[in-house]
C-alpha cells in the first residue's frame, strides 16, 4: 500500500468531488518530481567528486611522470657527455698513432 495518496489526503483534508480525485495525483507527481530533482542534483554532484578525484589522479600521474622523465633526460645529457668525451679521447689517441706512424715511417 502506497503512503503518499493517504498522506496526500490527510495533508490536504477533504475535499469534495473531482478536486479530491485529483489531488492525490498531483502530489505523487509532486513528490516524483522533487525525487527525481534530488537524485539528478545527487547524480550531478557525484559526477563532479568523480571529475575531481580523476583529475588529482592524473595530476599526480603526470607529475611522476614527468619526475621519471627529468631523471631520464639528465642520464642521457650525462650520456652523451660521456660519449662526447669518449670520442674526443679516441680522436687524440687516432692522431697520436698517425703522429707515431708518420714517424716511424720518416725515420726508415
Amino acid at each position: 500500500m502506497k503512503l503518499a495518496p493517504l498522506l496526500a489526503k490527510l495533508i490536504l483534508g477533504a475535499y469534495g468531488g473531482h478536486e479530491a480525485a485529483k489531488t492525490p495525483h498531483m502530489m505523487m507527481r509532486m513528490i516524483k518530481e522533487s525525487q527525481h530533482q534530488r537524485t539528478e542534483q545527487g547524480s550531478i554532484n557525484n559526477n563532479h567528486k568523480k571529475k575531481k578525484k580523476k583529475e588529482e589522479e592524473e595530476e599526480e600521474v603526470s607529475q611522476k611522470n614527468k619526475k621519471k622523465i627529468n631523471k631520464n633526460n639528465k642520464k642521457k645529457k650525462i650520456n652523451k657527455v660521456k660519449k662526447n668525451n669518449n670520442k674526443k679521447k679516441n680522436w687524440e689517441r687516432k692522431k697520436e698513432k698517425t703522429k707515431n706512424n708518420i714517424n716511424f715511417k720518416e725515420q726508415q
